[in-house]
């Protein structure tokens, strides 16, 4: 049994100053933080920081480590058993900060080694020692993913503060010294093999959401006859487990008997206007209201519901939801409230709502209204949002529909158009350029754009138009290039969502020396995805299989540090975004300092099958004479590609 002795608070700058040593044991993973965690980690630790100098900060703690204590020639070791992949991305964003607070008043001059390797496996130690010291031999391989980390951190952080006007300095102070972590001690003579069979078979702790549901239903304690009370509690609790198993389509979740009456005879539309007439319906319909008292446990351990389907169709592993349940449940608050307050922060979740209920002059009506936009929401969700479909066929991105026919069967079919005519096409590529830009929940905007703009346009009588849905979709992406990331006073995502009217959105075009369009300046990967889009929706490479895919790596076509060639020594024309291109970071740590040609001849053998993963990165190697990609050639680029952005954005000026 662990007891307190056995737990120890560290501070970050206590974890990393070297005082103590910590290995990582080779039955560990690899390294294998990627875009989203590193990124979320950035966001949790600039959250807790106070917005107000008058503000105290208070401590953040950011999980824990468990280490098992070795002896080592006399000296104590701590084996890393559960907390290696925080522990290591805090050791590479200590030492990107070293680097980055060398002029500053700031000092990390207590961080004089990486106190973290692996056993085992040199080339990963190699890696962090690199890292540590900020250099990377061209002619030395690295571990991707340790190298990767270290990219995205340079990518994310300056942004990041930037975005929530917090100084570098701000942020380290806080760090290293209001952000915590619990290191535990494993008992002396602990059986390892057991415990990792335990910590793999353990029961997950009650979560947010659940805690969330408890406190909902408790408003209905408001009722004081019992069987309304019951009836209530019923409702809430079948529309909350349906809707929250995300994976599958939710009327699969729905007893048989329930489905004509909630979405008509072919399932695909709703036929409830209101939480009054969604009651009313499944009221009559319920027949497990009886004079059982229930408690709050009952309902929440789902005891208590209508009979479950005994046709449902196991799904799970076919569609993979682009949100996780938190999250939907916080875009539906916001699309309810439309209030700016409420962010799409599951770390936040039981604090908005619970601010939120209290705000409320009739808590009844609330929840009321909640339960029934969260089925409302998730119906829209599943039908006009993308998921990834993984067939016998392989996996794509997917918009699709569950219809019913009247031989009892159902099928699944796209949402717009035919399968022949591929109307779902552009909607598909709009959504997936939004889903892979931003990996991250807590900017997952475009989501609750989307949802915004459904629930407003959703008609009991008519489906959403294709065009209309085309044109919103586009003109938000347009809005988020132009008036946020590429723009030196960016519009807040709130406001370009619910305020767009009260704004002054004059477009303008970009400039061919556009400063947020250099390496390093750039916010967002929208930034490449949507001029992908641009030209994919005109079919500038005739005949060419594009999708949008998770790239993260910014790589420069010539390279910084070329391999058998001299640099350029225009460093503007170097970082500008003629010479840049998105691709996915294996690709580019394989390439990154190869020349135009050797990249070309490398991309020529593997895309045989006609598919690129970037337009852009295609034009550059095959409108061109990569033997001679040079100055005037990225100007030449650089211009022709603003160009089609600019004229995009007249076009498709959709105001």
């Amino acid at each position: 049994m662990i007891n307190n002795a056995d737990l120890k608070e560290l501070t970050i700058k206590e974890l990393l100053d070297g005082k103590d040593r910590y290995v990582i044991p080779i039955y560990q993973r690899n390294y294998a933080w990627e875009e989203k965690e590193i990124e979320q980690l950035l966001q949790d630790i600039i959250d807790y920081i106070p917005k107000e100098n008058n503000e105290t900060a208070n401590n953040y703690y950011i999980g824990t480590l468990i280490i098992n204590e070795e002896t080592v020639n006399n000296n104590a070791l701590y084996e890393t058993i559960d907390g290696q992949q925080r522990m290591t991305t805090l050791s590479i964003l200590t030492s990107v900060l070293k680097h980055k607070l060398k002029d500053t008043t700031i000092s990390l001059d207590w961080y004089k080694n990486i106190n973290l390797e692996f056993y085992s496996r040199r080339q990963s130690t190699e890696t962090l020692e690199a890292v540590f010291q900020n250099y990377f031999n061209n002619n030395h391989i690295y571990n991707d993913g340790i190298k990767n980390g270290y990219d995205l951190i340079h990518k994310h952080l300056d942004n990041k503060l930037r975005e929530a006007k917090i100084s570098i300095e701000t942020f380290s102070n806080f760090l290293y010294s209001k952000v915590k972590i619990i290191r535990v001690q494993v008992p002396l003579k602990t059986d390892l093999n057991h415990y990792f069979e335990i910590m793999n078979t353990r029961g997950e702790q009650l979560e947010k959401h659940e805690v969330l549901k408890a406190a909902l239903l408790s408003i209905y304690n408001e009722i004081e006859d019992e069987n309304e009370k019951k009836k209530y509690f019923a409702v809430f609790n079948l529309i909350w487990e349906t809707v929250s198993d995300m994976d599958y389509y939710m009327q699969y979740r729905f007893h048989p008997d329930l489905r004509e009456g909630l979405f008509g005879k072919e399932w695909n539309k709703i036929q409830v206007t209101n939480h009054n007439e969604l009651f009313q319906f499944l009221d009559k319909k319920s027949n497990n209201i009886d004079d059982k008292k229930l408690t709050i446990d009952d309902i929440i351990s789902s005891e208590f519901t209508f009979e479950k389907p005994n046709d449902i169709i196991d799904e799970s592993d076919r569609f993979h939801t682009v949100i996780n349940f938190p999250n939907f449940l916080l875009q539906v608050l916001r699309i309810q409230l439309k209030s700016k307050e409420i962010a799409l922060d599951d770390k936040k979740l039981l604090t908005i709502f619970k601010d939120e209920i209290k705000k409320s002059n009739n808590k009844l009506e609330f929840v009321n209204n909640f339960i029934f936009n969260l089925f409302k929401a998730r119906f829209l969700f599943d039908k006009y949002v993308i998921k990834r479909e993984y067939t016998s066929k392989g996996e794509q991105w997917s918009l699709r529909t569950l219809k019913h026919y009247k031989n009892s069967q159902a099928n699944f079919v796209n949402t717009f158009g035919t399968e022949e005519d591929w109307d779902n096409e552009t909607v598909v590529m709009l959504l997936s350029m939004f889903h892979v830009s931003t990996p991250t929940m807590i900017y997952k905007h475009w989501v609750n754009s989307a949802l915004f703009y459904l629930n407003e346009n959703y008609s009991f009588d008519s489906e959403i138009d294709l065009s209309d849905y085309i044109i919103y979709l586009e003109t938000f992406a347009k809005d988020l290039l132009i008036h946020r990331f590429l723009n030196n006073d960016p519009i807040d995502y709130f406001d370009l969502i619910y305020n767009k009217a009260d704004l002054d959105l004059t477009d303008r075009k970009l400039d061919y020396d556009e400063p947020k369009l250099k390496y390093g300046a750039i916010e967002n990967n929208l930034v490449f995805n949507f001029l992908d889009y641009v030209l994919w929706k005109k079919d500038y490479v005739e005949g060419l299989d594009f999708n949008f895919t998770f790239r993260s790596s910014v790589e420069h076509f010539y390279p910084q540090n070329p391999i058998g060639g001299l640099p350029l020594k225009n460093q503007s024309i170097l970082h500008s975004f003629g010479n840049l291109c998105l691709i996915s970071h294996s690709k580019n740590s394989k390439l990154n300092n190869h020349l135009p040609s050797a990249k070309k001849d490398y991309y020529s053998k593997i895309e045989t099958d006609g598919k690129t993963d970037s337009i852009k990165q295609h034009i550059m190697m095959f409108d061109y004479d990569v033997n001679s990609w040079n100055e005037n050639s990225i100007k030449d680029h650089e211009v022709k590609m603003i160009d089609e952005i600019n004229d995009f954005i007249k076009t498709y000026n959709h105001e």
